[in-house]
This record gives C-alpha cells, sequence and structure tokens, in this order.
C-alpha cells in the first residue's frame, strides 16, 4: 500500500514539472514574439547597431511602404557611424524595394567597401553581392552582374529564378556552355522563362549550324570556324537541336586546311599533338586529311600508315592509303593497298572507277592479272 502512495505522489511531481516546464517554453515564445512586434525599438535605444533589431525593424517598415522612415533608420545608423556596413547595407535594400537601383547600388557598394575593410560578415557580404548582382542585371550592365554573381555563388540559396538570371547573363557575356547549364536547371524546376528561353537557344543554334555548314561545304574558312566554335558550345545543344551527325573537328580540320589562322593553332595544339603524343583514329585521321589538303603529302602518308597498322582490317584506311600513294605518284604502293582494300570489300573495286587519281593504280593492278 505504501509502494502505490509512493509511486502516485512520484507521478504528481512529474505533473507538476511538466506543467511548468510549459508555461516556461510558452513565456519563452511570447518574449520572442514580443522582441520580434515589441521589443525592438527598446533593444535599439540599448544599442543601436544591434543587426537582428535594425533588419527586422527595416522589414518592418519596407512590408508596411513606409520607405521614408527606413531611409531614416538607416540614415540615422549612418550619421552615428559612418564606416559601419549596416546603415548603407540597410539604405541599399530599402532602395531596391522602391526601384531605385542607382541609390540601391550606390549604397550597397558601401556597404560591400565596409564589410571589407573590417572582414566581419560574411553572410551579409554575399547578400549584398546577390543583390547587386540583380541590380546590374536589371540595369543591363550584364558584365558586374556576372562579376558579383561569380563572387557569391557558392555561399548562397540559388532557386530557379536566380539560375536563369545568371544563366541570361553569362548566355550574354561570352560564357554560354555555363550559362546553358543554368538555364537547363532553371528549366528542369519549371521556370517558364527559362523553358523559353531555352528553345529559342536550340532553334537558334540549329539554323547557325546549318548556316556555317553550308558555308564551309563551299570551302569558306570562316563559315568553317564558325561551325567548329559552335558545335563546341554545348554537346547536349547539337543532340537537341539534332545537328549532332556534323562532326566539329571535320569543321575544324577543313578551316584549318583553308588558311585561318586561329583554326590552324587550335588544330595543331588539340589534333595533331595528341596524335603525336598518343596515337587514335580521332585525332591521327584528321591529321592526315590535313595534311593531304595542304600538300605535305608525306605528312598525310605516315599519318595514314599508323592507323592502317593499327587496324589493318579496316579496307577505308587501306583504300585512303592508296589515294596519298596516288598523288605522291607512287603507284606500286597504291596498287598495293587498293588490292587489300578490295579484297576485304569487292565494293571498294567499284569506287576506285569513279577516283580518276586511281586510274593508273588500276592499271597496275589489272596488267598484274
Amino acid at each position: 500500500m505504501r509502494f502505490i502512495w509512493f509511486l502516485s505522489f512520484l507521478f504528481l511531481i512529474f505533473i507538476i514539472s511538466a506543467c511548468a516546464s510549459t508555461k516556461e517554453t510558452e513565456a519563452s515564445n511570447n518574449d520572442k514574439k514580443n522582441y520580434q512586434e515589441k521589443d525592438i525599438y527598446t533593444i535599439l535605444e540599448k544599442n543601436p547597431f544591434n543587426k537582428d533589431a535594425n533588419i527586422a525593424l527595416s522589414k518592418k517598415l519596407i512590408k508596411e511602404q513606409n520607405f521614408e522612415k527606413a531611409l531614416d533608420q538607416s540614415q540615422n545608423l549612418i550619421v552615428k557611424d559612418s564606416e559601419n556596413y549596416l546603415g548603407y547595407y540597410l539604405a541599399g535594400i530599402t532602395y531596391m524595394e522602391k526601384n531605385d537601383i542607382t541609390s540601391a547600388i550606390s549604397s550597397l557598394q558601401r556597404a560591400e567597401n565596409e564589410i571589407l575593410t573590417d572582414k566581419t560578415d560574411e553572410i551579409i557580404l554575399n547578400d549584398i553581392r546577390k543583390r547587386l548582382a540583380l541590380l546590374f542585371y536589371e540595369s543591363d550592365n550584364l558584365n558586374d552582374s556576372e562579376t558579383y554573381f561569380s563572387l557569391c555563388w557558392d555561399y548562397i540559396h540559388k532557386d530557379e529564378n536566380l539560375y536563369y538570371k545568371r544563366g541570361f547573363v553569362q548566355l550574354k557575356t561570352a560564357k554560354k556552355e555555363e550559362g546553358l547549364t543554368n538555364i537547363r536547371i532553371s528549366a528542369d524546376m519549371g521556370y517558364s522563362e527559362a523553358i523559353t528561353l531555352l528553345n529559342a537557344v536550340i532553334r537558334d543554334h540549329k539554323e547557325k549550324v546549318l548556316l556555317f555548314y553550308s558555308q564551309c561545304l563551299n570551302d569558306n574558312k570562316d563559315g568553317c570556324m564558325n561551325l567548329f566554335k559552335t558545335l563546341s558550345l554545348d554537346e547536349n545543344l547539337n543532340k537537341e537541336s539534332g545537328v549532332d551527325n556534323i562532326d566539329k573537328i571535320e569543321a575544324l580540320t577543313q578551316a584549318a586546311s583553308l588558311g585561318d589562322v586561329n583554326a590552324e593553332k587550335i588544330f595543331k595544339k588539340d589534333v595533331i599533338s595528341k596524335c603525336d603524343d598518343s596515337f587514335s583514329v580521332k585525332n591521327c585521321f584528321p591529321s592526315a586529311v590535313y595534311y593531304f589538303k595542304t600538300k605535305n603529302l608525306d605528312k598525310a602518308v605516315s599519318y595514314m600508315k599508323k592507323i592502317v597498322d593499327s587496324k589493318p582490317e579496316n579496307p577505308f584506311w587501306h583504300y585512303s592509303l592508296a589515294l596519298f600513294y596516288a598523288h605522291l605518284e607512287k603507284y606500286e604502293l597504291s596498287a598495293k593497298e587498293l588490292e587489300i582494300s578490295i579484297k576485304i570489300d569487292s565494293t571498294y573495286n567499284e569506287t576506285a572507277l569513279k577516283e580518276p587519281v586511281l586510274e593508273r593504280t588500276i592499271k597496275i593492278i589489272r596488267s598484274e592479272y
């Protein structure tokens, strides 16, 4: 019986403690509410530069559309300490809400300078830079917008609107690959403006590729170089616009062969040197074609022989080497390679008959039988 009374006593103590804890929690929540709604001015009287209280007051005034009072608040802070970032920061936010872009930029840049001098609040610094990026975006100063985006991008929360705006800026400031990535992220999030822009970029890309491809077929070196640059922009974009069957290395090879100086530099660095360092048909065949088209036939043959030695079962390579030898007037060697290609695939006999440069090569083969 005594044991039961003891348990009842413990349970009563537990209930009393729980009620007290609940009251304490409610009191704490009420204190926070009072801080947010009633005690801001009291806090600021004690400490005019209390960051949280100042920001809370500024948000409250802006929400009430009381911009003049919000600006007075920030101006008071600046008067009290012109080297403290907080007044300029709050003024910048208020000007942004008023859509006064020039004043907002001026205030936020001053706030940025003061933070950088003191090396203080990193969170506020990145918020300032994000706001400046957006302000420069709105004022069509896209280079400055991208500068500020790049400074804060890794440290801020990003939504579909932010991805879209940075992507737009990058598309316009020669960072097209990164811009497309950000536009795609925004489009994947369902942002309608990003979807519209991406579809427009795809259509424009296809039109450009087809135009430059047509020019390149007519041996226009600028057209070939533009085709290479456009195809190099984004592999996904090539697939989306249905032009991924056009070879960008072939375009570069043609541009270099036609004497485009920039194309030759890129080609020798990214294609020929890679073939020399580590054999691959992907790089060695364009190298052979480049030297063939620029009349350096001995080099063309040397690269083609590398390919034939590595892929002896492929008739196309033997046929190509036969063509190169014929242009060098080495008809016996040409006949040997042509025979091999025909033995592997008899259709090359008909193909060879249509190629005038192989006429003597074919005569040699026939005279042997």
